[in-house]
């Protein structure tokens, strides 16, 4: 390495200046706009000279005998077409009253001295300034084009008429291509040149206070895109060379041009270093001027996207740092105010949103009807949605998990099966869009099984068929959807007799069977699609065989998708679906003792709905049960003999004599007649209540309701019922319509407050049992209560 020497520093930085003077004198005498044409004319030699040795590689005009011809028209055409055009076409003659040849040029000359406004310049002039010198590049790289294409058109129009078409062919891809990275060699030289002066026209602009916008053109993606072009185009080149060379053409002209090659790439690196080093040096001082407490404000040189938008980016930082800085206290007072506007707004949108959920949700209790009255095939639901709420005190919960059940027969009238019907979907979407399927599926099949089991209707068909027949319906609805709402589901027909069961499971995870201690999966395979999906799966019912005691498991896959680590950074969602088998066996196949293990892995992430299905779970009913069962079937055979008023007649008769169990069997036997007539659901619901059939006393006490709405008394049996079945839900949404005909009435304020401290809403709970106090405090069931609620504060 040499050593540092101050003699020679010296003379580098004088013969610098020297330079420096020389060029500027020239744009003094001239222009400024010339100054810089001419100075970005110059790299035109190093790519002559390069794509000199090309043509004398390449072009055989030894052939044609135009070689001499090419030089000399060349040279003439540079000499009196490109050099004059050019030159004067910036203002080289501008002194001798030829003006420059665009308006914005005229500006640039008539502004601009050396690399300094001119004085007297009036402040209107200055954003005209600026802008003709922000497109001084852009000109420089048109004329740069123009002018050379010119020579260019020349000389090949001369090879193709005294020469051959090949040279001429290789002559003009040849020279277009050096046009072409010249042009945009000029470009970038001129942006470099002229950067310091449109730098202090924008300084000027912002202490005369005139505001500006600051503009570019090309990127410096883009830049380093025509330069990998010029890379590529020069290893075709050399390519053409080696592969195609003329006749005695020596072998230092491939090395010649890939040395010019190489040092055009190196100093269009060297200018686009020089240009964004600036460029960050100005961003650098910005920010650190802005951290000092000052304005803050870039004045780019460079024209690049990407340097001005974040220039601006950081102009408009440093605006709204310089105006806090003015305005800080009074800032954070409006900003305040805004916020506390905003949470109020955000807060009335939450008390609308939660008013469509709650209405939502009233929607969708009554749909989840457990219907089932088997005598042989218990069903129980567990729906716990994920998306919980509170509406003016009332607390609801909304998701899209649904279970329905019911009983069918099916056969001819002389030969019919009772089948039980469980249905357990999971409609695709969080919320609100999961509500909306979960309401699309219970209200068709709420309707499916109302007319397929009106008045004990006998449906000639068979459960294959009438399961397929259910899938087309439902498939054919959640289609119309165009697949914004789709439902995965199990939909099951069990022969209450023999245990037959017949089902499809449209892409919701496989049901559980239960037996002698053992969970093991029916499903081992997906068999069909979402109903409202396109399905490459042909639709098949499936059969399984239950043995007495066996029980089924349906369930959402909430009962697989839980967080095992919910206290973690990171959440970790449980994939093991075979654990819930074990959590099945482990808990007996109870409901409630496996919604209890679920809660202890970690956090439900979903929606979970469980649906049990036992197959005479009990060995024998009762001999109460048998009498009243065969009497009922003997009195079915009669009732088409005996007439409606007889037996209705009768039963009243054996009521009010206090001989229920007759009077049972008469009512019994009317109903199968007409179901319709309000006074006879009216003893049959109270005679069920007696005999703590709760099933049964659903089903009369909804048709009993649906005729005489406004019984405040068999709102609260009906209410009683459900609770009594576990349905707290739909206890509860019947209780509350009993407390909108008579908020005085006891028992059903008793009701209430029990529902509410059953299902965990102790401020309800209170509310209901003060309004009971109110009204006679030394009830004893009221007592009970606020002793009841007293002991779970504690």
């Amino acid at each position: 390495m040499s050593e540092y020497s101050p003699a020679k520093s010296l003379v580098r930085g004088r013969l610098s200046s020297l330079l420096s003077r020389i060029l500027f004198g020239i744009g003094r005498q001239t222009s400024y706009a010339f100054m810089v044409a001419f100075l970005t004319s110059m790299g035109g030699f190093l790519i002559a000279a390069q794509i000199t040795f090309f043509i004398l590689a390449s072009v055989d005009f030894s052939a044609s005998g135009t070689g001499g011809k090419f030089v000399s028209l060349f040279a003439l055409s540079i000499a009196l077409i490109y050099m004059p055009g050019y030159y004067i076409h910036f203002g080289m003659l501008r002194k001798l009253g030829v003006p420059s040849f665009t308006a914005s040029l005229r500006i640039l000359c008539r502004n601009v001295c050396g690399r300094r406004i001119r004085r007297g310049v009036p402040v209107s002039q200055l954003l005209p300034t600026l802008r003709a010198i922000e497109k001084l590049p852009r000109s420089n790289m048109v004329a740069a084009f123009i002018y050379p294409s010119l020579c260019m058109a020349a000389v090949v129009v001369q090879e193709v008429w005294l020469g051959s078409l090949q040279n001429a062919v290789v002559l003009f891809f040849a020279i277009l291509s050096a046009i072409t990275v010249y042009s945009f060699f000029t470009y970038v030289l001129a942006e470099v040149i002229s950067g310091q002066t449109r730098q202090r026209i924008k300084r000027t602009l912002h202490v005369k206070k005139v505001s500006f916008k600051q503009k570019s053109y090309l990127s410096i993606r883009l830049k380093f895109a025509i330069e990998a072009v010029f890379i590529l185009i020069s290893f075709l080149q050399l390519w053409f060379m080696l592969s195609f060379p003329v006749p005695d053409s020596k072998q230092i002209f491939p090395v010649l041009f890939i040395f010019f090659a190489v040092l055009i790439l190196v100093v269009m690196l060297a200018l686009f270093w020089v240009s964004i080093q600036e460029a960050l040096t100005e961003i650098e001082q910005a920010a650190i001027n802005l951290g000092s407490g000052g304005q803050g404000q870039v004045f780019c040189r460079s024209l690049d996207k990407e340097i001005i938008n974040v220039s601006r980016g950081i102009a408009i930082a440093a605006h709204a740092v310089n105006d806090a800085r003015q305005n800080l206290e009074h800032k954070v007072e409006v900003r305040t105010h805004e916020l506390a506007e905003a949470l109020e707004r955000v807060n009335e949108l939450k008390k609308l949103q939660d008013g469509d959920y709650f209405l939502t949700s009233l929607l969708e209790q009554p749909l989840y009807y457990n219907g089932n009255k088997s005598e042989y095939i218990s069903t129980q639901f567990l729906i716990q949605q994920k998306k919980q709420f509170e509406f003016k005190g009332r607390k609801g919960a909304l998701g899209g998990d649904i279970c329905v059940s019911g009983n069918l027969c099916l056969g001819t009238p002389g030969n019919f099966q009772r089948y039980t019907m469980a249905m357990n979907g999971d409609a695709m979407g969080k919320s609100m869009q999961g509500a909306g399927g979960a309401l699309v599926m219970g209200v068709v099949m709420n309707a499916i099984m109302a007319r397929s089991a009106k008045d004990d209707r006998i449906l000639n068909t068979t459960p294959i068929k009438w399961l397929s027949d259910v899938y087309d319906e439902l498939h054919g609805v959640f289609q119309a959807f165009d697949g914004s709402m789709a439902i995965s589901a199990v939909i099951m027909l069990i022969n209450d007799q023999s245990g037959q069961v017949f089902f499809f499971n449209a892409e919701h995870p496989w049901t559980v069977l239960y037996r002698s201690g053992h969970a093991v999966f029916v499903e081992e395979e997906l068999y069909l699609r979402k109903l409202g999906m396109p399905s490459e799966i042909p639709f098949t019912v499936r059969q399984i065989q239950l043995e007495p005691g066996d029980v089924l498991i349906m369930g959402s896959d909430g009962r697989d998708d839980i967080d095992l680590t919910p206290d973690a950074d990171t959440r970790k969602i449980n994939a093991d679906y075979n654990l819930f088998l074990q959590h099945v066996q482990e808990a007996g196949g109870d409901l409630h003792t496996i919604q209890q293990r679920l809660e202890a892995m970690g956090d439900l992430t979903d929606d979970l709905s469980l649906l049990r299905i036992g197959f005479q779970e009990q060995s024998q009913p009762d001999e109460k049960e048998i009498i009243i069962y065969r009497n009922i079937e003997h009195a079915r055979a009669r009732a088409y003999e005996e007439s409606f008023a007889d037996l209705y007649q009768r039963g009243r008769e054996h009521y009010k004599a206090g001989q229920h169990r007759e009077a049972y069997i008469s009512f019994r036997a009317a109903y199968l007649i007409r179901k319709d007539i309000p006074m006879l659901n009216k003893y049959l619901a109270v005679l069920f209540m007696k005999d703590k059939d709760y099933q049964r006393a659903i089903e009369v006490l909804d048709r009993y309701l649906t005729q005489e709405p406004d019984s405040i008394e068999y709102w609260l049996y009906y209410s009683i019922a459900q609770k009594q079945l576990g349905n707290y839900d739909e206890a509860l949404a019947a209780a509350l319509r009993g407390y909108s005909l008579d908020q005085g009435h006891l028992l059903n304020l008793v009701n209430l407050c029990d529902l509410y401290r059953q299902t965990g809403d102790e401020g309800s709970a209170r509310n209901y049992l003060a309004l009971a106090m109110q009204i006679q405090p030394d009830n004893k069931e009221v007592q009970r209560l606020c002793q009841l609620i007293k002991h779970q504060s504690i």
